[in-house]
């Protein structure tokens, strides 16, 4: 679990928090800059490159079995401050469509340039993944790989979107079974330990 660390009598931040504390496997990511997996960029502008930065880092996580809601911390560097703040609701709304409303500590912070020289925004991601979600992470892999898609992936054709909403569906069921599974065992490891101890007791 995460805990939003906020002062008492804080103004109450907007789109990240002060801090963060969690209990878990450190997951953490490279750099992210808004090129596919190809390393091509396909747009200039600043919101679309952050949502593919986004992307890149929900996919790099997922190999960690780390979703977004695991993020702690995300660090941004953009190479315009003013072009930040002019696109800041199209970014907001990027940020949103991928990571969901989950907002972590943050830093945004200008520079004077990139090594790419195509790049307008690079993010590091910290992500913490609590323990017991550790033994479902081959499923989030797979989940997160196949619903967070690169964009050429994102087709308007509707035989590929359907493709895509199954996976989804398949993906959460198997989720939701690996997960029951998970807690069933560990019900049932408690029964046996309860009983041990019964029969010690009675025995002595």
């Amino acid at each position: 679990m995460l805990e939003i660390l906020q002062p008492a009598g804080w103004a109450k931040p907007r789109g990240y928090a002060n801090g963060v504390r969690a209990r878990g496997t450190l997951v953490v990511t490279g750099g992210q800059v808004g090129w596919d997996a190809q390393c091509r960029f396909q747009s200039s502008r600043l919101a679309d490159q952050v949502r593919q930065t986004l992307i890149n880092i929900v996919a790099v996580l997922a190999e960690g079995g780390a979703r977004p809601e695991h993020i702690v911390r995300l660090t941004w560097y953009v190479t315009d401050k003013r072009e930040y703040l002019a696109e800041i609701a199209e970014i907001g709304k990027e940020y949103r469509e991928v990571m969901g409303r989950h907002f972590p500590a943050m830093a945004v912070v200008q520079v004077a340039a990139l090594v790419e020289d195509e790049a307008k925004v690079e993010i590091e991601a910290t992500a913490v993944v609590p323990d017991w979600a550790a033994t479902i992470s081959p499923v989030l892999k797979s989940h997160y790989w196949n619903t967070r898609l690169w964009p050429n992936a994102a087709s308007s054709d509707s035989t590929t979107n359907n493709v895509v909403r199954c996976s989804r569906l398949s993906s959460f069921c198997a989720l939701g079974s690996r997960l029951a599974r998970h807690l069933s065992r560990n019900c049932r490891i408690s029964s046996r330990q309860r009983s041990h101890r019964t029969r010690a007791r009675s025995s002595s």
